[in-house]
């Protein structure tokens, strides 16, 4: 290949009778190839390729193989592959899909790229070809991918210890059994030292859901008294009285990965894969998940059974599935009008967003400098390309995203340089290397006095083009609804603090960030009649100063003040509530949040912080702000997005009880009791609005109480009818 950076690669060389060039170490090397598919911006929707790479694996960490799909923050390369890392000294093959929705060409151009990144040593690589996906690529491409994690993690935390096993509480029947299948609430997390309870092991699985939802359902296998090898799980049909169940029916095997970071390093059950065989030992536990998904119209009412065939060796189980379909259609999200989302740091390609849609998400909130635009500015008028972001938009759509929420600026901890749209701006104005620092320096006044603060002089107009420009083409393009935000969190105004990690002379939050806040918003209401303006805010009474300013209020702060919704509407503004969600959260946690505590407060729609807030499936050196991971061959889950989608099913039914209860008082009653228990059954904890925000419920069976005595209302008066 001609033409590559110098500063990443090293000259043609040959190794043996290998023709080659190396990624130099802590470097990434970039490629461009011409297109292959023909004229559009992506290959055919649904096509997967799949890269052979011919590398020598001298490397003790994985390379990072990333292409250019139009969705990264700066619309870097995303990341698809990671290979390599045994330090072996032998030339090898990397089979590394790609799929269309993690591939586009660059724009103005004929061409697309790619790049790989070593950390520590130099990699030869070789012959690059191409292919299209054969049967067995997405298994071999699931299996590669949990062997590199697993082998990161062991060398990052080698001295982790196992966890103490529980003591399991066996029947009579299964005691001297090898195989143990057990049930557990799948809101609460089946660990590798779990052992079956009372009750656990010798029960089916039980799964009762109406004819238009997801339900989930989780089990454990414990290996009783040996060592169980290649343990495999295989889902039958589901038949009753009405015949065979139309359904789509997904079995799936935990992962349990190695968390690290501030914390104590720990194994923790983090991700749900297409099943696959494992190792358990003696006296040890796997987790496994099942869901099943009904479809109005083609599914049918009634009662189902099933079974889980399970086999190790010469030895055998069956566990018993036992499904009620009720004769009950839910309100859609849409058709309720709620619409939560997730805060996104790269734009989520099509099949991640189909999971979106799936689970019932119609919000996606990013930052400037996530999802970037290039702009120049001539003669003082603004000129925004629009054109990775508009594709990304008309697909979004096609998913039913109702919300974009685009924030200008982030975090005030790190003010002035976290505004990085108001940075951006600033810069083209005053072009050169100590922009950034020019930027700051006029930021300092604003510390003492505070009532001054606000978009500087010389952006102002520029600040107003840019809302002018973003609200007009989203109209003009038929985006989602595009909320503009000038920046995140601003009720952190009643805290003076500076991150350590900030830039010199960078002020932090204090009184000026509200007065900051509020110009901006004014800047963006000026500057058009149609935007709308949305806040984020942390703290109940400090975020009130904004309720004048903006059109929309999203808080994480509702315990502050359980009457802070009906204050904003009383204001004539839209409410809406988010919280914490990560892939460490039990699924109780957003299945509670999400369904009966903020039904209870009846917001419209609001957010998770985070889903994607982390480097691709590793989550060692993160705060763990992901739950959602795409592939080339489909999203892989976390109980915590499960437990997500859950809850928003839980809010469908709310809203369909609230607007088939609508005149008869005791229906009504009994929806008030419950969604005032569930405001009271909020437990002690993530009340730091700052730093860690989550609502967890005090008695998780609470929550399939209060969902089947709602459901058993609505039967009672769909018979009635």
């Amino acid at each position: 290949m001609e033409g590559l950076d110098a500063a990443q690669w090293g000259p043609p060389t040959v190794d043996g009778t290998q023709a080659c060039r190396v990624v130099k170490a802590g470097r990434t090397g970039a490629w461009q190839v011409p297109v292959w598919w023909g004229d559009s911006s992506r290959p055919h929707r649904g096509t997967v390729y799949v890269l052979g790479i011919r590398y020598k694996d001298v490397i003790s960490v994985p390379a990072v193989l990333s292409a250019h799909a139009g969705l990264a923050p700066y619309w870097r390369h995303s990341e698809v592959y990671r290979f390599g890392g045994l330090a072996d000294g032998k030339w090898k093959v990397a089979e590394a899909p790609v799929s269309w929705d993690l591939l586009c060409r660059i724009r103005g151009g004929n061409n697309t790229a790619f790049s790989v990144r070593t950390e520590k040593e130099d990699l030869p690589l070789g012959k690059v070809t191409v292919r299209l996906a054969r049967p067995g690529d997405a298994e071999r491409y699931f299996r590669e991918t949990r062997e590199w994690i697993a082998r990161l993690h062991a060398a990052r935390f080698p001295d982790v210890r196992p966890a103490t096993a529980q003591e399991p509480v066996l029947p009579e029947a299964l005691a001297a059994k090898a195989i143990v299948p057990f049930v557990r609430n799948y809101c609460v997390f089946i660990r590798e030292n779990s052992a079956p309870a009372k009750g656990e092991a010798g029960s089916p699985v039980k799964m009762r859901m109406t004819l238009d939802e997801l339900e989930s359902a989780s089990f454990g296998i414990y290996a009783s008294g040996r060592d169980l090898k290649n343990v495999t799980c295989r889902l039958s049909a589901f038949t009753g009285p009405a015949g065979k169940l139309e359904c789509q029916a997904d079995l799936k095997t935990i992962e349990y990965a190695l968390l690290g970071g501030r914390r104590r390093a720990r194994r923790a059950p983090l991700r749900l894969w297409p099943a696959f065989a494992v190792d358990i030992p003696a006296g040890r536990s796997h987790g496994f998940w099942l869901t099943i998904r009904t479809q109005h119209g083609k599914s049918r009412p009634g009662s189902y059974r099933g079974k889980v065939s399970i086999q190790s060796g010469d030895d055998s189980a069956e566990l018993p599935v036992e499904v009620e379909v009720l004769p009950l259609r839910l309100l859609t999200v849409d058709e309720a009008g709620v619409a939560m989302g997730a805060c996104v740091n790269a734009l989520p390609p099509e099949q991640e967003m189909q999971t979106f849609q799936d689970y019932n998400l119609r919000t996606a909130q990013s930052r400037f400098h996530s999802t970037n635009l290039a702009f120049s500015v001539t003669a003082g008028r603004l000129d925004i390309d629009f054109g990775y972001l508009d594709e990304w938009m008309e697909m979004a759509k096609s998913k039913r995203l109702a919300y974009f929420r685009y924030l200008m600026g982030g975090n005030p901890y790190g003010f002035p340089s976290t505004m990085t749209g108001e940075k951006a701006l600033f810069a083209k104005v005053h072009a050169g290397p100590d922009a950034q620092e020019k930027f700051i320096e006029r930021h300092k006044a604003f510390r003492e006095k505070p009532e001054t603060a606000g978009v500087l002089p010389e952006i102002r107009d520029l600040y107003a083009q840019w809302t002018r420009a973003m609200v007009e083409h989203a109209k003009e393009k038929n985006w989602p609804q595009l909320l503009l935000e000038p920046f995140d969190e601003p009720a952190k105004w009643v805290h003076v603090f500076v991150f350590d990690t900030s830039p010199e002379g960078c002020i932090g939050s204090g009184e000026w960030i509200k007065f900051h806040f509020k110009d901006a918003a004014k800047l963006m209401h000026d500057a058009t009649k149609d935007v709308v303006v949305s806040a984020t805010i942390h703290h109940a009474e400090p975020g009130m100063p904004f309720l004048e300013d903006v059109d929309l209020v999203s808080t994480n702060a509702i315990h502050e003040d359980l009457k802070l919704g009906d204050k904003v509407r009383a204001a004539g503004k839209v409410f809406w509530q988010y919280s914490g969600c990560n892939a460490t959260q039990p699924p109780a946690i957003p299945r509670y949040t999400y369904g009966f505590y903020f039904g209870a407060f009846q917001s419209s729609g609001g957010v998770t912080w985070a889903m994607n807030w982390s480097r691709g499936f590793d989550l060692s050196d993160s705060e763990w702000w992901a739950y959602s991971w795409y592939t080339p061959f489909g999203t892989i889950t976390s109980p915590a997005y499960e437990g997500m989608r859950e809850g928003l099913d839980d809010r469908r039914l709310i809203e369909t009880c609230r607007k088939a209860f609508q005149g008869n008082a005791d229906a009504e009653g009994l929806l008030k009791s419950i969604l005032a228990e569930a405001v009271q059954a909020r437990a002690k904890g993530g009340t730091d609005t700052v730093n860690d925000f989550y609502n967890s419920p005090q008695q998780v069976a609470k929550l399939d109480a209060w969902r089947n005595r709602l459901l058993d209302e609505l039967l009672k008066l769909s018979k009635a009818r």
